[in-house]
């Protein structure tokens, strides 16, 4: 089995539809320690995306961080479902406010 490593996906926002009402909420997702960083993130989307269906995705803003609470961003090149998602990672499910990692706090 292949090192991985743990993302959380955070989605903020109001549902406007009944359906999408248990999606707000924090979500980890273990991928492929060998990808790039950039790769991870696409591949946490990609299995989140995979995962939790979201009907209306306007509703929602939906960001990755890693295990230090840093922000992560996707690949600008990466298409949706591009990478092999199904073999580079894993949804564990969702995460409570507790368990998720501290925020570097920012210095002005």
């Amino acid at each position: 089995m292949k090192d991985r490593v743990p993302l959380y996906v955070i989605v903020d926002g109001t549902p406007s539809e009944e359906i999408d009402d248990e999606v707000p909420g924090n979500y980890l997702i273990m991928v492929d320690a060998d990808l790039s960083e950039q790769d991870q993130v696409s591949a946490a989307l990609d299995i989140f995306h995979s995962s939790m269906a979201i009907d209306c995705l306007d509703d929602f803003s939906i960001s990755v961080i890693d295990e230090n609470g840093n922000d992560r961003e996707e690949n600008e090149e990466h298409e949706s479902y591009d990478l092999p998602f199904e073999k580079c990672g894993e949804f564990c499910g969702p995460v409570d406010d507790a368990d998720m990692p501290a925020r570097p706090s920012v210095v002005a």
